[in-house]
C-alpha cells in the first residue's frame, strides 16, 4: 500500500514539476500539492479529511507543516551561527540573538530552545525525513541570498520572506495543509 501512495505522490510531484517549468504560478500549483500533503500526513498517523479513513491508533505524529516549519527553524539557525562566527558570545547566546530577530506573523514568537531542538532533529534525522529536507532546501535558500545580498542581510531577508508571504504549500498562514484536525473516534 506505502509503495501505492508513493507512486501516485512522485506522479504528482512530476506533473507539478512540469508544470512548473512551462511557467506556470506556485499559487496555481497548490491542488495538485495536496493530496500528496494528505498522503504524507496519514504516513504521519493522521487523519486527513481527503481520505475517509481512521488514523492508526496511537498518538499522532507531527505533520509535514510541522516538520516544514521544524527545517525552517534549523536553516535559519544554521546560517545565523555561520554568518557570525567570530562573534564573542557563546552558541547558546548567539541563538537567543536570532531567535529574538525571527518575530513576526508566521514566526510568531520564537525562542532558542526552539532552534536548538530544530537544529538537533534536523542533524539526527535521515537526509529524507520532511524535517531535514526541507532544512536543506531553505539553507540553499540561505546560501544563494547571502551570495547575492552579502552574508550581514541573508537572515534578515530570510525572516521577513517567511514572515511576509503567504506560503502556498504547506509553510504558512493559509497554506493548504492547514486542515482541521479529526478525532479516530469520529464516524467516517
Amino acid at each position: 500500500m506505502q509503495d501505492q501512495r508513493d507512486a501516485v505522490a512522485h506522479a504528482l510531484l512530476a506533473v507539478a514539476d512540469f508544470l512548473k517549468a512551462q511557467g506556470f504560478a506556485n499559487a496555481t500549483l497548490a491542488p495538485l500539492m495536496r493530496p500528496i500533503a494528505a498522503l504524507a500526513e496519514r504516513e504521519n498517523n493522521s487523519l486527513d479529511l481527503m481520505f475517509a479513513q481512521r488514523a492508526r491508533g496511537g498518538r499522532p505524529k507531527a505533520t509535514l507543516a510541522d516538520h516544514e516549519r521544524t527545517g525552517i527553524l534549523a536553516a535559519l539557525a544554521e546560517g545565523w551561527l555561520r554568518t557570525h562566527p567570530g562573534d564573542d558570545m557563546t552558541q547558546s547566546d548567539k541563538l537567543s540573538a536570532a531567535a529574538r530577530k525571527m518575530k513576526g506573523r508566521w514566526f510568531g514568537t520564537v525562542t532558542r530552545a526552539q532552534l536548538e531542538t530544530a537544529r538537533e532533529l534536523v542533524s539526527q534525522e535521515a537526509k529524507d525525513h520532511p524535517a531535514a529536507s526541507h532544512a536543506t532546501m531553505v539553507y540553499g535558500w540561505f546560501v544563494r541570498t547571502a551570495e547575492m545580498f552579502g552574508a550581514d542581510n541573508a537572515f534578515p531577508i530570510m525572516v521577513r520572506f517567511f514572515n511576509d508571504q503567504k506560503m502556498p504549500f504547506g509553510a504558512g498562514e493559509g497554506g493548504i495543509l492547514k486542515t482541521p484536525r479529526v478525532s479516530p473516534t469520529e464516524d467516517s
